[in-house]
């Protein structure tokens, strides 16, 4: 489903087909931007490894980090809510590496003076601060690939009504209760009605809690047994 479909579908169901309408397109375009960042955030549910970088003005790195010798430590876009892995390439090889994550007690606890360690990267940690930090320090420039959940890259406008949702079609009417929920606390005489905004503020709260649910069935069902770790 497009942006402008979503839009579409909630007019519909608020009765807001005619111009002049009672809720501005950037009003509504408004409750799909805060609806989609609660979804990821409350659920996890846009997970990323291959976008380079955020789509900012001034980009950041994403998905693919610039290693650079010697240095442990590198920042990742604002838009990561978690790391949930991490592969290394090195300049000159073909072959993408995976690394252990850890804990930073378990490394200080298990490889003492470890800061001072220069190789090739075994490992990694992941800071409050959203940094993520390897062990060995690399001893070769290359890349880092990380695997993430992440927020919406973009701030959707009137000009990208044409665009896809950002999330998978599963979950796109379980949106449009988040767009009925906000419409309808609009402070106006013909759109305010608070027992319609409450009923469906639970209905999409349902949804977030279906969905969670979802997500440990699925982790719990993944099989143990893994692919090597090395590919090309």
């Amino acid at each position: 489903m497009k942006i402008g479909d979503l839009v579409t579908r909630a007019r519909i169901l608020l009765d807001d087909r005619q111009s002049p309408y009672l809720w501005e397109t950037d009003e509504l375009l408004l409750y799909v931007n805060d609806g989609l960042e609660m979804m990821a955030v409350e659920c996890r549910i846009i997970e990323d490894d291959i976008t380079a970088d955020d789509l900012e003005d001034t980009p950041n790195e994403l998905c693919e980090i610039t290693m650079v010798v010697d240095q442990a430590s590198y920042t990742v876009s604002p838009k990561v809510i978690e790391i949930i892995g991490a592969k290394v390439l090195e300049s000159g090889s073909t072959v993408r590496t995976k690394i252990e994550m850890w804990e930073k007690k378990d490394l200080d606890r298990t490889y003492p003076g470890w800061e001072a360690t220069t190789s090739k990267p075994r490992m990694f940690y992941v800071t409050r601060d959203m940094d993520i930090v390897l062990y060995p320090y690399p001893d070769t420039a290359g890349t880092l690939y990380l695997h993430v959940i992440r927020l919406p890259l973009t701030i959707y406008d009137a000009n990208e009504l044409d665009v896809e949702l950002p999330i998978r079609g599963v979950y796109h009417t379980k949106l449009t209760d988040y767009l009925l929920y906000r419409a309808y606390q609009k402070k106006d005489a013909e759109t305010y009605n608070p027992d319609k905004a409450d009923r469906h503020r639970q209905l999409f709260e349902h949804s977030l809690e279906e969905i969670k649910l979802q997500q440990i069935r699925f982790q719990n069902s993944e099989t143990v047994v893994q692919p090597e770790d090395v590919y090309l």
